[in-house]
């Protein structure tokens, strides 16, 4: 009985204190106007589906007590059970109908189903399977021909909005000071004779803890563009309450573009135009099983052996200049953004960077980045990028041997450590960054 008291104990302290709810941000309400706007937003981004998948996101706990007896003996036992407190609802679209095709600028588009043109490959050491093993996100399965769109509901345009208003504030691998943002990040330096094609990465997966008006991130940058006309890409993971509803890692992508040149894609006051995911026209989705957006189901322990991680790389097609969002490892190619959206990156990219961000409200507290700890040169204990590459202007794959710096905004919260091979010959050029964030001052 004392031993069954002990683990009631603890279950029901997990339960009461390892609960999290996540709804539309600080529980405002929505106007009128603003509502019918979203309601407009909704006709446009979900399509009529093929098929319609669940995909369950978060679960609750739940513990019961029962009691058994016999002749001589009572019996206490505990039951577990867990239900379904969060789930998305994955719509499979005909792909040639998805809602990427509704931007304004791609009327006309022919999808690409594959690219004409793949990197051309280093020779790298092989890693034991033993230290880093390969996952991938949550599989939809849509059937042949289709493509996986989550299903928007209106909590999610409203909690997307508070987010990408959060988010988009002038941030960017260049950025010095913005309020409640940070970076811990290895770089490019501004360079007018350098050309970049694409990038790459194995990214260490984990799941820091993000709480409402913040959020956490391992990605990468490839930009292009003076700050007032920027074109920016961005893909990793993501934990972010605000935006997906749950307290797990997530594949995200984003994109943004100002461009003064291009009044179709130009918004009031040079404002970015783009989003995170399929929340707005833009990512056309190609592939059938994995989809921007979906959960890992699986992640990184601080001192563990088995290190999770999944390859990802970002590349421009050089015959139509589309940029494609790939996992090289498993052959697999997620979609692309059209370059008819991002005019500034059609002939390649200025500025690339591999790292963590956290992102906090201006003068609060700052969530976690990567595992939760400050590098210390094991791989094991930060959050780590290894295999880090970028496409040159001939489109071959590059070590970043030259031009390359590290850049931390506040290392009373976090930090980065680069020691190229040094760290582990396994790496191949790689880092290790992340820390405890807390109180970190703007």
């Amino acid at each position: 009985m004392a031993m069954v008291s002990k683990v009631l104990i603890t279950v029901l302290f997990l339960v009461c204190f390892g609960r999290s709810n996540y709804g539309v941000h600080g529980g405002r309400s929505i106007p009128g106007e603003e509502d019918l706007e979203l309601e407009n937003q909704l006709k446009v981004l979900n399509k009529p589906p093929i098929k319609t998948i669940k995909v369950i996101t978060d679960w609750e706990l739940i513990v019961s007590l029962g009691v058994i007896r016999s002749l001589l003996i009572v019996h206490t036992v505990i039951f577990f059970s867990f239900a379904q407190i969060n789930q998305a609802i994955y719509d499979c679209i005909d792909v040639h109908r998805q809602p990427a095709l509704d931007h304004p600028l791609l009327k006309n588009h022919k999808i690409q189903r594959r690219p004409t043109f793949f990197p051309e490959k280093l020779e790298l050491k092989p890693l034991a399977p033993a230290k880093h093993k390969t996952i991938l996100p949550v599989a939809i399965n849509c059937p042949a021909r289709t493509v996986p769109i989550r299903r928007t509901q209106k909590e999610d345009l409203t909690r997307a909005k508070f987010f990408s208003e959060m988010f988009t504030t002038d941030t960017h691998p260049l950025t010095w000071i913005t309020p409640g943002k940070h970076l811990a990040v290895h770089r490019s330096i501004p360079n007018p004779n350098i050309t970049y094609k694409g990038i790459e990465a194995h990214i260490n997966v984990y799941a820091p803890t993000a709480k409402k008006g913040q959020t956490s991130s391992a990605q990468m940058w490839i930009e292009n563009g003076a700050p007032q006309i920027r074109n920016s890409l961005q893909a990793g993971w993501m934990v972010a309450p605000d935006l997906f509803g749950d307290a797990r890692a997530h594949l995200f992508g984003y994109w943004s573009v100002r461009s003064l040149a291009h009044p179709q894609v130009q918004v009031p006051n040079g404002v970015q135009r783009g989003c995170f995911n399929h929340l707005c026209q833009g990512f056309v989705q190609t592939n059938q099983q994995y989809s921007l957006g979906v959960p890992f189901n699986n992640g990184s322990t601080y001192g563990d052996n088995n290190q999770m991680e999944i390859h990802l790389m970002i590349y421009q097609d050089p015959i139509n200049w589309n940029w494609w969002l790939t996992i090289p490892e498993r052959n697999v190619t997620i979609g692309y953004w059209p370059a008819e959206i991002i005019p500034n990156l059609r002939q390649g990219a200025s500025i690339i960077a591999w790292g963590g961000q956290a992102i906090g409200l201006p003068n609060g507290f700052s969530p976690e980045m990567g595992s939760g700890h400050f590098p210390d040169g094991n791989y094991r204990h930060g959050c780590y990028f290894r295999q880090i590459h970028f496409v040159n202007a001939t489109n071959v794959l590059e070590k970043p041997y030259l031009n390359m710096a590290t850049f931390v905004d506040n290392n009373n919260c976090y930090d980065v450590k680069y020691d190229g091979i040094a760290l582990n010959p396994d790496f191949n050029y790689g880092f290790v960054f992340g820390g405890p964030g807390g109180w970190c001052g703007r």
